[in-house]
């Protein structure tokens, strides 16, 4: 599962146009029949009897869906993909493929268009999700690594419940990593000019950087990211104007320490995690300069390795 999962996380780095997204949901209508039977069921709110062709990039005069399917009944379906190309041909399918019954997916919302069945790649995913059950067991790691693919080249955000009592604690993480870099003693740090952007919809925390030489300097950032609930610092080893070659070479063969966990390669930038067992107790209430010395001893370990 976790080779699989990696396989299309990798897959999905270049692979993430709406061509490559459709051969691979095609690849997967031709090896299951079961997945098959959802996604045309999800595309036409109908469980469709009798295949007798699913062709990818069916050409018909001047047209070509990207999937067209008949019956034995001779009834014919075509389905057109995007992802964020708003270029649509409605009018033109409907010329040529005048009996044909049609559906339309896309990763955003589409007004209603008369003979069409409008649907979106969220959608799918959520009713994908509801039906892995429904996979032998030799499927469903296959359509669960198909799911997370398709999460990532759709940009699929998963909304979650609010917690409004916590929003405080935000506040009190920063304060502290403020008090936590104008006390580090192992080098001189400094907010530089990106600090308005440490601030994202994935990202709360500081942009920093300090001298490493002459007319050398490390930039990094240090902070929550939301997408996985942890803290990391960052560095853009890559890019000699913010990490020299010394210190890229040292964070390249950095290994574990007391409160960092096993550095992340993400070119050209590595990130450096807080060891779960420290998130914790970050996470409990506790007392403050106890949560104060975690980040401390983490933030400080990292730059010790770096001199």
């Amino acid at each position: 599962m976790e080779i699989a999962n990696a396989f299309f996380e990798y897959l999905s780095e270049r692979m993430r146009n709406e061509n490559n997204l459709s051969d691979i949901t095609w690849a997967l209508c031709c090896s299951s029949d079961e997945f098959r039977k959802i996604f045309i069921e999800y595309c036409f709110e109908e469980d469709i009897q009798n295949i007798e062709t699913f062709v990818r990039e069916y050409s018909r005069d001047d047209c070509r869906p990207d999937f067209f399917i008949d019956d034995k009944n001779g009834q014919e379906y075509i389905i057109e993909v995007k992802i964020y190309d708003r270029n649509n041909h409605f009018e033109q399918y409907d010329n040529v493929f005048k009996n044909a019954k049609k559906a339309f997916i896309a990763n955003y919302y589409f007004e209603n268009i008369n003979g069409w069945k409008i649907k979106t790649w969220k959608e799918f995913l959520q009713t994908l999700e509801k039906k892995f059950d429904e996979f032998s067991q030799e499927e469903v790691n296959l359509i669960r690594s198909y799911y997370a693919y398709t999460k990532l080249v759709i940009n699929y955000v998963e909304v979650k419940p609010m917690n409004l009592s916590n929003v405080s604690s935000i506040k009190d993480f920063y304060n502290i990593l403020q008090q936590v870099v104008e006390e580090c003693n192992i080098v001189k740090l400094h907010e530089w000019n990106q600090t308005k952007s440490a601030f994202t919809c994935n990202e709360y925390g500081k942009y920093l950087w300090y001298e490493s030489g002459k007319n050398k300097y490390v930039y990094f950032w240090i902070g929550l990211h939301f997408e996985d609930e942890k803290i990391y610092i960052y560095v853009q080893y890559k890019d000699k104007g913010y990490c020299p070659d010394r210190v890229a070479k040292i964070l390249t063969s950095m290994e574990p320490g007391d409160y960092y966990d096993e550095l992340i390669p993400d070119d050209p930038y590595i990130w450096i995690p807080l060891k779960e067992q420290y998130h914790e107790q970050l996470c409990k209430k506790t007392n403050v300069e106890n949560q104060k010395e975690i980040i401390k001893k983490f933030m400080e370990e990292v730059l010790i390795k770096l001199q």
